[in-house]
């Protein structure tokens, strides 16, 4: 989509934690006469305000009927989100019956209201970084903050900042469990792995990990399993142990000295901070598969592909290991950057684990894709953001 939104970032805003969860405590049905109101009616308000729940530091999402919001006899989805609570109103499905997702989309739109974010097409909204449009449908941005038949998913780094604001004077809203906050584990990782049929080692698996400050330790747990989804480990595969520190960009066979042969693995980690009694896990599945020799897919000799560190100053490093040898062409694009530049051409790179030093000096602070193409195929491209 050519008006989706690519951040031109502020180079004076501050890095903020990313993660905000939301936890689902209950769910209940009200029967009322006032299920058919729009926000602007009288008494919306305090109706509404009636059903929060513990407005002091909770939020209520109530969903309702709302027979003036339609458009051409179809009731539309909307919403409104002063705070603590937030409405949204009907089903967007009756308009958009692929995009299931959307309702939710709506509710994050609304909570994020809630918190004191406003419309990312309003010229004042607080954030330099945001896209400024004229709110037309289907010519705004991808931002979660506008109206548009995108798929609204993104928040530029000021409104992530002015979020963590909000809370950071709220701190009722935050859930404490013995003074502390609750950790979150959060990590990245490859589905599926290649492991060349003639390769002499073992392939490195890398995991992205993401930790915030309430996290000071980590564990590592990885076994192998019958299949994708397995929680059965089977007999002598298992691995484990506990880290200082908190949980960064990790090379588990290097970190571990796991060899991973062929076949489905189980990786979980946990973390939590020596303070505190609670911990938190996340668990993912990755398959390692042999190559065949005739007529290798090109996407099946590439096992690893990241760039460190990412957001990036003026220098960088690509790191990517090879399990075949293939033809290499590794490039860059960006709205900065409309014409591609070849960072890297090999006409026949050979088995083994590579990093490529990355000077972005020449080029202005944004948002950039780093491609890298095996036999004239592209394999993965890799999102880089330069913020100095």
């Amino acid at each position: 989509m050519a008006t989706n939104q690519i951040y031109s970032l502020d180079s004076s805003l501050p890095v903020c934690e990313t993660r905000i969860r939301y936890v689902l405590k209950s769910v209940s049905f009200i029967r009322t006469p006032h299920y058919d109101m729009d926000h602007t009616d009288a008494g919306y308000y305090n109706i509404m305000n009636s059903f929060a729940v513990n407005p002091n530091s909770e939020f209520t999402a109530i969903h309702h009927f709302n027979s003036k919001h339609s458009s051409n006899g179809v009731r539309k989805l909307g919403g409104f989100g002063p705070g603590p609570w937030v409405t949204t109103w009907n089903d967007w499905n009756n308009i958009y019956p692929s995009d299931p997702n959307y309702n939710s989309r709506n509710l994050a739109h609304e909570l994020f209201h809630a918190k004191g974010l406003s419309h990312a097409w309003i010229i004042d909204d607080g954030c330099l970084d945001t896209k400024k449009n004229n709110n037309g449908w289907c010519d705004g941005s991808n931002n979660v903050m506008d109206y548009n038949c995108y798929h609204q998913f993104n928040l530029t780094p000021c409104q992530i900042c002015r979020l963590q604001s909000w809370l950071d004077l709220r701190t009722q809203y935050i859930r404490q469990e013995g003074g502390c906050p609750p950790p979150i584990s959060y990590f990245d990782i490859p589905q599926r792995v290649c492991r060349g049929i003639n390769s002499p080692f073992y392939p490195e698996i890398y995991l992205q990990g993401s930790a915030c400050t309430n996290e000071n330790q980590f564990r590592i747990h990885i076994s192998k399993v019958p299949h994708v989804g397995s929680q059965s480990s089977m007999p002598n595969t298992i691995f484990q142990s506990w880290y200082s520190g908190q949980v960064g960009h990790i090379g588990l066979k290097q970190w571990t000295g796991y060899q991973f042969g062929s076949g489905v693995y189980r990786i979980e980690l946990t973390v939590k901070h020596t303070d505190c009694a609670n911990e938190d896990s996340m668990v993912k599945w990755v398959t390692v598969e042999l190559c065949p020799e005739e007529g290798i897919p090109a996407n099946c000799c590439l096992s690893a592909a990241f760039i460190y560190p990412n957001p990036s100053g003026e220098d960088a490093v690509i790191h990517y290991t090879l399990e075949e040898e293939a033809n290499l062409l590794i490039d860059m694009i960006g709205i900065n950057l409309p014409t591609p530049i070849t960072l890297q051409s090999t006409r026949w790179s050979a088995i083994g684990n590579y990093e490529l030093p990355l000077n972005l000096s020449p080029f202005p602070d944004g948002a950039y894709q780093v491609r890298i193409f095996l036999n004239q195929q592209e394999i993965i491209p890799i999102n880089l953001v330069k913020q100095q």
